[in-house]
């Protein structure tokens, strides 16, 4: 299987996650939370979906992380989530390959982009439409 037709499932199963409600299910702001995430996205395509790193994982210059488990926590702690389509896909990457050293630049951008509509279906799915951009899938 190559990566576009990884991505094409795994951003099938991040629709998922949020349309049958089974994100709700999930333990916020714990490892075991995020594993249970990266089991969900992952499982029967990667062979290590659900295993705690013991490497980091780049991409480009930058270190790989799911946007989607920052906004489970920033739901459940604030209220808030970020409106990932109003986030411009080079100014992220640009933040993220400078985040290990600083990241002011990033924290601002993401807190510029803070929304109260968390429960809202159209910021959910353009959010996980808009990871998935970030990575370079785009659905047909």
């Amino acid at each position: 299987m190559n990566t576009n037709e990884i991505d094409k499932l795994s951003f099938a199963k991040a629709h998922a996650l949020f349309e049958t409600g089974d994100i709700d299910r999930i333990e916020v702001g714990t490892v075991k939370g995020l594993c249970d995430i990266h089991r969900y996205l992952f499982d029967g395509l990667y062979r290590f979906a659900e295993q705690v790193r013991t490497l980091n994982i780049v991409k480009g210059n930058f270190r790989f992380a799911n946007c989607m488990y920052l906004d489970v926590i920033l739901k459940k702690r604030l209220g808030m989530v970020i409106d990932w389509q109003n986030v411009d896909k080079v100014l992220y990457l640009q933040a993220m390959e400078r985040s290990p050293i600083n990241d002011l630049e990033l924290r601002t951008l993401l807190h510029q982009r803070l929304t109260n509509q968390v429960d809202d279906r159209e910021v959910i799915f353009k959010g996980i439409t808009q990871s998935y951009y970030y990575e370079g899938y785009e659905p047909e």
